[in-house]
């Protein structure tokens, strides 16, 4: 640029000259006209020297810029480095990385602004420049930061392309999982069993409920995780279908949760007692039907007045009579329970078993009549001594108890049949007299019920011979390991049986409850059945040979767990103590023939013996039953230490120099990771006695200064390790504590407010210790990233201990939600039972005011409460007078209020339309930073390559204004 715009200078003052020349005699003119182009001169050197102090300024600013930038964009490559791989199986770590990147794109964008004001500092810069050189060298910085700056978008695009990649990939998957899940479950209330009717039925159906409920509360959390879905649209799609149909996924399975978790709540609110309600109703119902039998029994021995022969048969037939109706009236009680167990489980099973509810009605029916007919055949047999006595053939004096009995017989008669709960289809039987065809029917009935009871004993002796064989089919495998099974007794099985046999004794302990079902079953067999004694037998038989196979698989168990625990411990000592005995016994070998070996040889063998010799030191403390053997094995230690001492200080005075190439091929070989601790304690063992080596053996300070680096790795890697590690167990014993005190406070019987206290206090204090699970996961990070050559194992177990903090912390977040929500749940619902307590005693209180009101009304005068009546209507007539001008009032100002905000929402729809137009018109307006770089680049290469022909331009520009002035010169001369 300096030498364009001084050619231009050239070709003025040539102009000027020619002008001179071709008008000589104007001299004057030319030399005034060189005065006034010195003064220019000298204000355009003024001005100069003000833009160089202004291009001074702006490079001094676009410099501090341009450090800045670059300070900035070499951080952010390393945060975008140091950044942990995308997760590509568990979703909760994609969502935190998705969400902790979205922070970092977010940096990005705010310092965009930034990076567009370096580049067009530089380009005004570069247009100053007054040299190729310099316009190079700011062109080449702007190069450099823009490229930079490129491949850094370019990378955070590419890694959340992936993040978002994944993450859509694993919710995809999540969402297919949890629809198979559903349909499982579906699929599951589709075919459940209805209610059933008996307790056995019952109990199994509420284990398998429990088992189903179980399963919907621990799939919980997969549910509550949908809330943070994260949708994942492109932007290329115009229509809304994707998000459409995502929406609506969610929406049914949301939809289809509700409606599983309503059903498992009204299935678990129909078994609720409903077992306990069935054996109480077949108890009732059995013990009820046994004593109908008794008295049926009983009255068959009742005979007709005219086979009575004499006065003493009558009277045993009234003492007969009489003890029937004593023991119906104390036996009504009893059907009065039966209806009523009866009606309420027929009310818990019509929704859901209708043909077991009519089974019961059936039953309830038939006691019912077998009531009936009872009542019937003692009332008949009543009026027949009643009539006995009118015709004489009986003495009054022997019936005066019997007639005292019947009046109450139909006393009880009548309050039974008020009593009983009848169907609107159930008719009361009508009373008939009972004839001999009657009591043969009876009796025939008798028997038939007789052999209903021997069938209902057979049933009770094969349901249980069912279960026996059940459980006992349960428990073949069981049986088949302790046959098969045999003590090994080589060291290395130990731990595995003694893991097969704590297996086997848990599957023991969950069949335990079901034996102890078995024995309470044949103990009720015992007391309350009546059963014969082949019967009974037959029972006893079949459990006797299975509690001697339950017996024989306990005792195996048992018998192995003692054997294997022993051995176990013995086993140990023993290999280890036969382990340093012949170490002992090589040593002394090696020892022995030391000497005739070399002395810079003797010396590294000595110092492998001394290593050796710690390791077998600290392995002489896993022995601890055997001392004996103990204190021989230290001595023997210590001798081989003293000759080892002696021989090293032997050599010492033999070597005069040591090799470097063992301590250097040590230093250069392997060393522990971070991760294990025992292998950093002995590598920094390691690395210390290499330095102690390197300075007592009189080293070069290269391999010196190796070792003492190694030994700072290996001290920074330790550090690290323990830090993570006393991080990651610090989280665990807040989570453990906290834990603890929920369970606590769960289980308290303090006031409601109390445990609300406590449960809000535990919050406080997890939501305090959050800093803790974060610095142990980064410090936990931070370790892994030290070495790049951590082993997957110690990778793995390290991320799976902290996902395992981070659910469980989560887990204690929701669980402790849960309490406060139960206990506040509960806390209101005492406040109303006292409300409804208060409002029940106001009620109360009402009531007797009433009834004192009453008094008093009693007592009143007739016209006195009529004029107070007049009264009374003249005032409410003016109170709804002005009660209706008050509405009115009231109903006016509402209009103008609606009126009002109908303007103001008016003025607010205004408002919006005109700034989204003066939005409008100020987006079409473009600003210079809007404007691209690329265009700012091209545009300024552009107006270079152009620059001839400006040039050219201004030069024809000149001509035509000499040759207008020198005709205008021409006509004036």
């Amino acid at each position: 640029m300096f030498k364009q715009h001084s050619s231009l200078a050239g070709t003025r003052r040539k102009y000027s000259i020619e002008y001179a020349v071709f008008g000589g005699s104007s001299c004057s003119n030319y030399f005034s006209i060189e005065v006034r182009s010195r003064k220019s001169s000298s204000s355009s050197q003024k001005s100069a020297k003000s833009k160089r102090a202004r291009k001074e300024e702006l490079t001094r600013d676009f410099e501090n810029c341009l450090e800045q930038v670059l300070t900035w964009l070499l951080e952010a490559e390393e945060e975008l480095t140091l950044l942990s791989d995308v997760e590509h199986e568990d979703l909760s770590i994609v969502k935190s990385q998705f969400k902790d990147f979205e922070q970092f794109m977010i940096s990005l964008t705010d310092s965009q602004d930034t990076v567009g004001r370096v580049l067009h500092r530089g380009q005004l810069l570069c247009n100053k420049a007054g040299s190729e050189d310099e316009r190079d060298a700011i062109q080449g910085q702007l190069l450099v930061v823009n490229s930079r700056w490129e491949e850094l978008r370019a990378l955070a695009m590419d890694r959340q392309t992936a993040l978002q990649t994944q993450l859509n990939k694993l919710q995809q998957k999540q969402l297919a999982s949890i629809d198979k899940w559903l349909s499982t479950v579906e699929s599951e209330m589709s075919s459940a069993e209805p209610v059933a009717a008996s307790s056995n039925d019952v109990i199994r159906q509420i284990e398998q409920h429990v088992q189903l409920q179980s399963r919907i509360s621990n799939y919980q959390d997969i549910i509550n995780n949908l809330s943070t879905f994260v949708a994942v649209v492109d932007e290329g799609d115009t229509s809304d279908e994707s998000v459409g149909a995502l929406e609506n996924s969610l929406q049914s399975i949301g939809t289809r949760w509700q409606n599983i978790c309503r059903w498992a709540e009204s299935r678990a609110s129909q078994l609720d007692g409903l077992a306990e309600l069935c054996s109480q109703t077949n108890e009732v119902f059995d013990r009820l039907s046994n004593w109908l039998k008794e008295r049926e029994h009983d009255l068959l021995g009742l005979k007709s007045a005219h086979h009575l022969e004499d006065s003493e048969e009558v009277a045993e037939q009234v003492r007969k009579l009489q003890k029937a109706e004593t023991a119906l009236e104390a036996e009504h009680s009893s059907f009065v329970r039966l209806s009523q167990l009866s009606c309420e489980l027929v009310a818990r099973l019509e929704p859901g078993n209708g043909m077991a509810a009519n089974d019961v009605r059936r039953k309830l029916d038939t006691i019912t009549q077998r009531w009936d007919n009872l009542v019937a055949r003692i009332e008949e047999h009543s009026r027949t001594f009643l009539k006995l006595v009118r015709s004489g053939k009986a003495d009054l004096k022997q019936l005066k108890p019997h007639e005292k009995s019947t009046n109450e017989s139909l006393t009880i008669n009548d309050s039974v049949k008020t009593d009983r709960i009848v169907k609107p289809d159930q008719t009361i039987s009508s009373i008939q007299v009972t004839t001999l065809d009657a009591i043969n029917s009876e009796a025939t009935s008798q028997n038939t019920t007789d052999t209903d009871a021997d069938n209902e004993n057979h049933q009770l002796v094969d349901r249980f011979l069912r279960h026996v064989s059940k459980l006992t089919s349960e428990m073949e495998h069981l049986q088949e390991w302790t046959d098969s099974f045999s003590v090994s007794k080589r060291p290395d099985q130990v731990r595995r049986m003694i893991s097969v046999c704590q297996e086997k004794l848990i599957e023991i302990k969950d069949q335990e409850a079901k034996v102890n079902r078995l024995q309470l079953e044949l103990e009720h067999m015992h007391l309350s059945a009546d059963l014969s004694s082949k019967q009974l037998k037959k029972a006893n038989d079949a459990f006797e040979l299975f509690a001697k196979g339950w017996a024989r698989i306990v005792t195996k168990i048992s018998e192995a767990m003692n054997v294997l625990t022993g051995h176990a411990e013995i086993g140990e000592e023993a290999v280890v103590s036969r382990a340093i005995e012949e170490w002992i016994g090589g040593c002394d070998r090696v020892l022995s023939d030391l000497s005739r070996v070399a002395a810079v040889e003797r010396s590294k063998r000595l110092y492998k013996l001394s290593q050796q010799l710690h390791v077998q030191t600290s392995n002489l403390n896993f022995i601890e039953k055997d001392i004996v053997k103990k204190a021989i094995l230290k001595k023997g230690l210590e001798i081989i230490q003293k000759r080892i001492d002696s021989l090293q200080a032997e050599s010492s005075s033999a070597v005069t120099s040591v090799d470097g190439d063992d301590v250097n091929r040590e230093l250069d070989g392997e060393w522990s990771t971070v991760g294990d601790i025992d292998a950093l304690d002995r590598d920094l063992a390691r690395s210390q006695r290499a330095v102690e080596r390197t300075r007592n053996g009189g080293m070069s300070s290269e391999l010196v200064e190796k070792a003492e680096t190694r030994k700072a790795e290996m001290e920074e890697r330790r550090r690290v390790t323990v830090t993570a590690l006393e991080k990651m167990k610090a989280a665990e014993d807040i989570l453990n504590r906290l834990t603890e005190k929920v369970d606590c406070a769960s289980r308290s019987e303090d006031e409601l407010q109390t445990v609300l206290n406590e449960l809000q206090s535990v919050r406080e204090q997890l939501a305090n210790s959050e800093t803790t699970r974060k610095e142990a996961e980064r410090v936990a990070e931070k370790m892994l990233a030290l070495d790049d050559n951590v082993p997957p194992k110690i990778v793995t177990c390290t991320r799976d201990r902290i996902r395992n903090i981070v659910e469980r912390w989560r887990k204690l977040e929701n669980d402790i939600e849960d309490h406060i929500n139960c206990v506040r749940k509960e806390h209101r619902r005492c406040i109303r039972i006292i409300l409804y307590q208060e409002h029940l005693e106001n009620l109360l209180d009402k009531v007797n005011s009433n009834d004192e009101l009453e008094d008093a009304l009693s007592s009143m005068d007739e016209s006195f409460v009529r004029e107070s009546y007049a009264r009374l209507s003249d005032t409410r007539e003016k109170i709804a007078n002005r009660a209706r001008d008050r509405i009115a009032a009231l109903s006016k100002a509402v209009e103008e209020c609606e009126r009002f905000e109908k303007n103001m929402a008016d003025l607010q729809n205004w408002a919006g339309q005109m700034n989204s137009l003066l939005a409008m018109r100020r987006a079409t307006d473009i600003c210079a930073l809007d404007v691209p770089e690329e265009y700012k680049v091209c545009f300024f290469f552009l107006f270079f390559s152009c620059e001839d022909g400006f040039l050219l331009l201004l030069l024809l520009i000149f001509e035509y204004l000499k040759f207008n002035f020198v005709r205008c010169f021409v006509f004036l001369l």
